[in-house]
């Protein structure tokens, strides 16, 4: 019986998980198949739950196996990301820094952070992950990020919080939709109450969207959310609807194909955080890079 959980558990576990077999497990761990073997099924019995239905040539996880695979995976993910920045600490400002940025961000003020923080710290990696500002949330507090750059609304009780830039709303469309042929690069929101609108799936971000237009007692038509604007594009661009987002699109999307509107009368912002866990102790790369973002905040409060 092994005695609690440990690393070599999680490894030994999670390699069976992603080969298939204890034969394939096996050649990748370097161990003969008895001991893996033995080892698994000493750990189901320590934790007192099936972890695989074998087959004759094929094992697939359990309900349980399933959910230890990805707990194993965070785990040792966060075991790695630890031991990097330990051989690291002796180092200066060296290391990896984990970055979750929303959409729109990695490219937009993200990119501006990185390569002006680069130009005095060239010896630093990155790790960027685009995410959900929820998502984003949810790593940091596991120890997944190091930092984080989201977008408001969000609950940033748990998180220490430092403004970067606000960015006006917009909506985005195709140069053959009646709202494109509008003059000027502004649009009224009671323009919008009788198009087919595609938002942003982010519950906060509907309800702030929502109340807009209940301030003025406007109607409005969603009939599509997304969580990357990306994955919408094509059917903005085939006419089906004008997206709401915010400048961050023009990082990223083709403007020769669409046309965009900021969003007035009246105009609304969100805010631009970049956000960190409340209290975590950070290796010395990603303690420098929150403190230059501190010091230089006004550096990225407007674009370049």
């Amino acid at each position: 019986m092994v005695n609690g959980l440990d690393i070599k558990d999680l490894k030994y576990f999670l390699a069976v998980a992603q080969e298939g077999t204890v034969t394939k497990a096996s050649k990748k761990l370097c161990i003969s198949q008895p001991p893996l073997s033995r080892q698994l099924k000493d750990l189901e019995e320590e934790l007192g739950v099936t972890l695989f239905y074998r087959g004759k040539r094929h094992i697939e996880l359990s309900e349980e196996g399933v959910y230890l695979k990805q707990q194993a995976e965070e785990i040792l993910s966060l075991v790695d990301i630890t031991e990097q920045q330990l051989k690291m600490s002796n180092c200066g400002t060296m290391g990896t820094i984990s970055i979750g940025a929303t959409e729109g961000c990695g490219a937009g003020v993200l990119s501006d952070i990185i390569v002006k923080f680069h130009e005095l710290y060239p010896d630093v990696n990155y790790n960027v992950w685009c995410s959900s500002s929820q998502e984003i949330g949810e790593r940091l507090s596991k120890g997944l990020f190091d930092i984080g750059i989201i977008r408001e609304p969000f609950n940033s009780a748990k998180f220490d919080s430092l403004f970067l830039r606000k960015e006006a709303w917009l909506i985005i469309m195709s140069k053959n939709h009646p709202l494109a042929q509008k003059e000027g690069d502004e649009i009224e929101l009671s323009d919008l109450a009788d198009t087919n609108l595609i938002v942003p799936s982010r519950t906060p971000m509907v309800d702030a969207i929502n109340s807009w237009f209940n301030e003025q007692g406007t109607k409005r038509k969603i009939i599509c959310r997304y969580n990357t604007l990306a994955s919408v594009l094509t059917l903005i661009e085939h006419g089906l609807g004008v997206a709401i987002t915010t400048e961050s699109a023009y990082y990223f999307t083709n403007s020769d194909k669409f046309v965009y509107k900021t969003i007035s009368n009246p105009k609304h912002y969100s805010n631009l955080l970049i956000i960190k866990r409340r209290h975590k102790v950070m290796s010395a790369s990603a303690t420098c890079f929150w403190n230059y973002v501190q010091d230089n905040a006004e550096l990225f409060e407007q674009h370049d």
